[in-house]
């Protein structure tokens, strides 16, 4: 039987961005790759295995995570993966796919190249426009305007310069990158960084601002045809929309604390799911989460179905399995992603601090549930 084998390559986005199957990883993300790849001993399925750059070096860091939590989690060598495996990464694209066969993976067990190219298409940020046509025709709401796809500077100054506050995104990008809050429509950073995106992928999206109050996002699972919920998470973005930190509940908890905001949440939930279903399932296999938004626009409270849609796992279903393995009750905790040695004393370290890291993860809270 093959084993089940998972990835962490969080830069799988920017591979995206790039195109192509020749994508080199940049020293910084590189870095933050090997840093915080421990942290999928917390999601990874029992009798899988974690692949991983330095299996000796993180052993004892598993032993105590398995000694005080009771996960026991098997690794294996990157540089030592089996011909034959199901294998789970953070996110495809054409570059992982020929690293895994230049590695001695077969490539019968890995996605074509043209399915690939379809879940690359299906990740551009012009899905988000086929979310919010089916949100409206699945559910009646006061949603917020959908974004446009736009092709020249002009048509985008324009557009800027009728909604000020605006936000302007490349067609791929991570975590907030390749987004652009516009306060000056003509502005010479802003010009540059808009011609620079035209020239390279021939459209941008323009999307108008909403005064954010609330940022959250459902996480699915695709799998012949049919979609399934997997979680729930809430989060916080800074002011250049880039993750800052997120709720870690368990999914009750995260559930009462957004309908606290939006009542409407399990009705959401279900036309997000049929979305999903329609726009995505026929065509993908595997996880994504849908980022969603509760804010005003021009006064009037509105929700936006789909800030974007990520094919891949992400933060939010790390968080919400965290939240499921540790906080009981009405417990929350705060998870974050910073420099080395910054974490508070009460922290739980979700990540080791080994010889060179300079990134860890981590949950502030109170207590920490031990295993039983």
């Amino acid at each position: 039987m093959r084993p089940d084998i998972y990835i962490f390559n969080p830069d799988n986005d920017m591979a995206l961005a790039k195109g192509g199957a020749n994508y080199i990883a940049p020293a910084f993300a590189a870095q933050l790759t090997r840093d915080l790849e421990p942290l999928m001993a917390w999601v990874v399925p029992r009798d899988a295995l974690l692949a991983v750059h330095d299996v000796a070096a993180l052993r004892p860091w598993l032993d105590t995570l398995h000694d005080c939590h009771g996960l026991a989690v098997e690794t294996i060598s990157l540089d030592e993966l089996p011909r034959e495996g199901n294998f789970h990464p953070w996110g495809w694209s054409a570059t992982l796919r020929r690293i895994l066969i230049k590695r001695g993976v077969d490539a019968k067990c890995l996605p074509k190249e043209d399915v690939l190219a379809c879940w690359r298409t299906l990740s551009h940020r012009r899905t988000s426009i086929l979310f919010h046509e089916h949100m409206r025709r699945e559910m009646s709401e006061r949603f917020s305007p959908a974004p446009v796809e736009l092709r020249t500077i002009d048509e985008v100054v324009t557009f800027a310069s009728a909604h000020p506050d605006c936000y302007v995104k490349l067609p791929w990008s991570a975590s907030g990158r390749g987004v652009w809050h516009v306060h000056d429509a003509r502005g010479h950073d802003f010009l540059a960084w808009l011609g620079g995106g035209l020239s390279r992928y021939g459209s941008v999206l323009c999307e108008e601002g909403v005064e954010r109050n609330l940022d959250f996002a459902l996480e699915f699972q695709c799998h012949s045809h049919q979609t399934q919920v997997i979680g729930i998470s809430l989060f916080n973005c800074d002011a250049h929309n880039q993750f800052s930190h997120a709720v870690v509940a368990n999914d009750a908890t995260l559930r009462r604390l957004i309908a606290a905001h939006y009542p409407r949440l399990n009705e959401l939930e279900k036309a997000l799911t049929r979305t999903v279903n329609a726009v995505i399932a026929p065509y993908y296999e595997g996880p994504l989460g849908v980022d969603l938004l509760l804010g005003l626009h021009n006064g009037e409270e509105v929700i936006n179905p789909c800030v974007e849609v990520n094919l891949r796992m992400t933060m939010g279903m790390v968080t919400s399995q965290l939240g499921n393995r540790l906080m009981h009750g009405d417990r929350t905790a705060t998870f974050k992603i910073g420099e080395a040695n910054t974490a508070p004393p009460c922290s739980l370290p979700l990540t080791p601090i080994l010889p060179g890291t300079r990134h860890t993860a981590w949950l502030e809270m109170l207590e920490i549930n031990q295993k039983g």
